[in-house]
């Protein structure tokens, strides 16, 4: 019998890192103090799953929690869940900073987007991963910035819903990432030791509260 040749296999189809990226928008139902960490807040954000998300967010230096309760903002959905300071969280809300991380504006997408509505950049269809590979979000991170207009840009594309871009209130040419908190706050919540060291040496562990850059940029994002 003749050989059937094997037929060569397709090759696999290369999705950008950006599109991996489940990014919708959040409403804020419920917003207060930690009770172990005095710069975090955690919040009960609604993403249009069947229940809302506990989410922390570092962002108690910068605005009080009446700003964030019932607001509507950015969230990344398919990160690792990850414990901060002993509160599960499952998500990140992104903020831009200026270039002194003295201001932090979370993303604003329209009020009128309902909870869960995606967030999608033109040219870059949404494939999101069930979880997010690690380096995902720091590999997008340095062509997420907003622009003179105050729109939310990657890669000098807008951050878009059905209702419209999204928005920070002045800050302009500013870099977008995640609103974990200073880098004391951070420092406390790593898990163990061995990722403390790393981040210190600027060898940041996967997952929320982390980022590519967190010694270069204070911690804030």
């Amino acid at each position: 019998k003749e050989k059937k040749e094997k037929k060569p296999k397709a090759p696999a189809k290369k999705v950008e890192d950006f599109s991996l990226l489940d990014l919708r928008v959040g409403k804020i139902v419920e917003c207060v103090k930690h009770q172990e960490a005095d710069g975090l807040y955690v919040n009960t954000v609604d993403v249009g799953d069947d229940a809302p998300r506990t989410i922390v967010s570092g962002l108690v230096r910068f605005m009080p929690a009446e700003a964030l309760q019932g607001s509507t903002v950015a969230v990344l959905c398919n990160l690792k869940p990850s414990k901060m300071r002993g509160v599960l969280s499952a998500g990140m809300v992104l903020a831009a900073s200026n270039a002194d991380h003295t201001q932090v504006e979370v993303l604003r997408p329209p009020e009128a987007c309902a909870a869960g509505t995606p967030i999608t950049v033109e040219g870059f269809p949404r494939e999101p991963a069930r979880q997010l590979p690690p380096k995902a979000f720091p590999r997008c991170q340095p062509e997420l910035l907003t622009n003179d207009a105050l729109q939310a840009t990657y890669k000098t594309l807008p951050l878009s819903t059905a209702e419209g871009p999204c928005m920070v209130p002045s800050l302009a040419g500013a870099h977008i990432g995640w609103a974990t908190g200073c880098f004391r706050v951070l420092a406390r919540s790593f898990d163990s030791n061995r990722m403390l060291k790393g981040a210190l040496n600027g060898h940041f562990p996967s997952g929320p509260g982390t980022s590519q850059n967190l010694r270069e940029r204070g911690g804030t994002l």
